[in-house]
């Protein structure tokens, strides 16, 4: 499980998982990316993930794009956090939410990188500007997969949690490895013990 909470509030991005389970190595960072290889110890499976926070500056995202576009090389790849653009206008609440030019390059890098949306419950707009006056929200916060993902962790998904302090939903990725077994401490009712034929 990860767990991943970003506070523009704070200015801090959080990202939690259990190291007896998983082990995470940077290998590259911008200043809107962070690249890493990961492990699952038990099973020994690998994959990629990248943690981003993308810039409100439409130009300035287009070096996010491109740090995306080629990254792609045919492993399971996971990529979260804030993109800070709507792939549709239909990812909005209040506003004036217009298709742009910022969305579109989003969408073209999206279809380039071969990522899609992971499967996911709770809340849909991850982001909202928490004014009881002209309230606007948002799906600004994303978990991606490519195709090697999903057969790799076809039980996967992510759940977009309410948000506390911060004006963006925590999420929680639950990567369904139900093959994985941690070892349990042996267990036994002491009553079996006086039944008669409990030795044999």
């Amino acid at each position: 499980m990860i767990d991943y909470y970003n506070s523009h509030s704070l200015g801090r991005i959080w990202v939690g998982w259990d190291p007896r389970i998983l082990n995470i190595t940077k290998i590259s960072e911008t200043d809107q990316i962070i690249h890493c290889n990961a492990c699952i110890l038990d099973t020994n499976d690998q994959f990629r993930i990248s943690f981003v926070y993308g810039s409100n500056d439409d130009k300035l995202r287009k070096a996010l794009w491109q740090s995306m576009c080629s990254s792609q090389n045919g492993s399971p790849w996971i990529v979260l956090g804030d993109f800070n653009v709507l792939r549709s206008v239909a990812n909005s609440i209040g506003g004036c939410p217009r298709i742009s030019s910022a969305m579109e390059e989003f969408n073209d890098c999206l279809q380039s990188s071969e990522l899609d949306d992971l499967r996911f419950s709770g809340l849909l707009h991850t982001w909202c500007n928490k004014r009881s006056n002209g309230y606007i929200s948002r799906k600004l916060d994303r978990v991606l997969v490519n195709n090697d993902w999903i057969v790799k962790f076809e039980n996967s998904e992510v759940i977009f949690l309410p948000p506390s302090i911060s004006d963006n939903c925590p999420s929680v990725v639950k990567l369904g490895l139900q093959g994985i077994k941690k070892n349990r401490p042996f267990k036994i009712f002491n009553f079996l013990t006086d039944k008669a034929d409990f030795l044999a």
